[in-house]
């Protein structure tokens, strides 16, 4: 049977409920947009803003982005995408001193990551990038020859291995030019005892290198100022045998039949 009290009771709850339920919808809305706000004002979007600059070639600017994700958001999730983007950015602006760096630091601060590999080339590359002429310190040339080596070492089978391979050859091969290049002036000076140590080094670790030669014809040279006339005449006579259609050959030959004469 109908009754207006029950009905009133009913209805009464309804409105309770639907006051309950509008509570929990302002309060959901509310929450979302506190949320909203702070996705704008977090690491996110300053990570996006760096990218963006990246992707637009602008790179000092983008630097300085992911460079401030890094000071402001230590503990940010996106501080390793930060660490290689500046470094990233870094190596395109030419700064290579500072590039090797962050490289260096992604390598030792997330070893197993996927991005691991890349950041250990372009740490070698940071090096190579600031080698010298051989004439000149050789300490990136041996810094970049190492992370090379390390690199085909740790990760053969990775695509980059074989540029690994071939940029420490060509570090190897600049490292073994600045000693020739020293043995040379040692042997300007005349300082031959010296020269020949050198030069002597050179032949034993570089037996395939075009320059030897060279090496040979001079350090035969640097016996004969010694007066070790039986010594020069062995190189001479390894460097004809070896090299017969060298420059550096028919140099020795002459060289070696004025020594028999001077012998004599």
């Amino acid at each position: 049977m109908f009754s207006p009290n029950s009905f009133q009771a009913n209805m009464a709850g309804k409105a309770a409920r639907m006051v309950v339920v509008s509570a929990l919808l302002v309060a959901t809305l509310s929450g979302c947009a506190e949320t909203a706000v702070e996705l704008i004002t977090d690491d996110t979007l300053l990570l996006n803003k760096a990218n963006n600059f990246y992707s637009r070639l602008r790179y000092n600017q983008a630097s300085e982005a992911y460079r401030k994700v890094m000071d402001e958001y230590p503990d940010s999730k996106y501080r390793k995408a930060a660490v290689i983007g500046l470094a990233d950015s870094l190596y395109k602006e030419g700064q290579f001193d500072e590039s090797n760096l962050y490289y260096e630091r992604f390598v030792e601060m997330y070893p197993m990551d996927d991005m691991t590999p890349r950041a250990l080339f372009y740490f070698g590359m940071s090096h190579m990038m600031l080698t010298s002429t051989a004439d000149r310190s050789q300490k990136k040339t041996h810094m970049a020859r190492k992370v090379f080596e390390e690199f085909v070492i740790r990760y053969p089978d990775n695509a980059l291995a074989p540029t690994a391979a071939i940029y420490k050859e060509r570090m190897e091969n600049m490292l073994a030019q600045s000693k020739l290049e020293v043995a040379r002036f040692y042997f300007r000076t005349n300082k031959n005892a010296a020269a020949i140590g050198r030069l002597t080094e050179f032949i034993e670790k570089n037996p395939k290198s075009s320059d030897i030669p060279e090496a040979m014809f001079i350090l035969g040279q640097s016996y004969m100022r010694e007066q070790s006339y039986r010594k020069a005449a062995e190189v001479f006579t390894i460097l004809i045998g070896n090299h017969p259609k060298s420059e550096w050959a028919a140099k020795a030959q002459e060289t070696a039949s004025n020594l028999v004469v001077k012998s004599n």
